[in-house]
């Protein structure tokens, strides 16, 4: 789902907010969400201006596993289940007229099964984070000298609060985090240690 200023469909009008220097924030519920799924709130640089197949020019950093898909800077503020959660920064090489050809992986992220001790997100009274209950997701867009310098993740839940922070890997994305369309999804795979580190395993299972 994209969001826009239009109640019509208008790729100059998605809603693109300058996130430099800003934050984002939301309370969250992912107790139905099990592992294999992944719920997603993420920015992307689009529209794509080499891609005429889909109206709304959609892109991001991995074409979607799809040779014929479309190359765009992508900043993941959420992508998620009830025992893993990941935030991840994704730069691009600079385009030529306006398409992009190369873009980075996984050189700018934090999750939470990285933090100690390991008790900070899961199912479960246990945890800090007990994806059970709802909870809030903050996440800031740290601004030095009008570059990109990082991000702070904040999970939070009644008394309880997790805190991850990225460094200096963003600054080349300094131009893109001001205008980028903002892109809420939900998908599943395979394969998602990438994002799950083992903190479980089974196909996604919709309710």
């Amino acid at each position: 789902m994209y969001l826009s200023l239009s109640p019509s469909l208008d790729t100059s009008k998605f809603y693109s907010p300058n996130l430099l220097g800003g934050a984002l924030e939301y309370d969250v519920d992912l107790s139905n969400v099990s592992c294999g799924c992944v719920s997603s709130v993420s920015v992307v640089g689009m529209p794509a201006v080499d891609n005429w197949r889909d109206p709304f020019q959609y892109c991001n950093a991995n074409r979607l596993n799809d040779p014929r898909g479309h190359l765009c800077p992508e900043f993941d503020i959420m992508q998620a289940n009830g025992y893993a959660f990941q935030s991840e920064a994704h730069r691009c090489e600079a385009p030529v007229d306006g398409v992009y050809s190369r873009c980075h992986q996984s050189n700018c992220s934090v999750n939470t099964s990285h933090v100690r001790p390991l008790n900070a997100y899961g199912k479960g009274a246990s945890y800090r984070i007990n994806t059970e209950e709802p909870f809030h997701v903050k996440m800031d867009f740290l601004d030095q000298n009008d570059q990109f310098m990082g991000y702070t993740l904040t999970l939070s839940q009644n008394d309880n609060s997790v805190e991850i922070s990225a460094g200096s890997c963003t600054a080349s994305m300094t131009e893109d985090i001001k205008n980028m369309a903002l892109v809420l999804s939900s998908w599943e795979a395979d394969d998602l240690n990438w994002m799950q580190n083992q903190q479980c395993s089974g196909r996604c299972q919709r309710n």
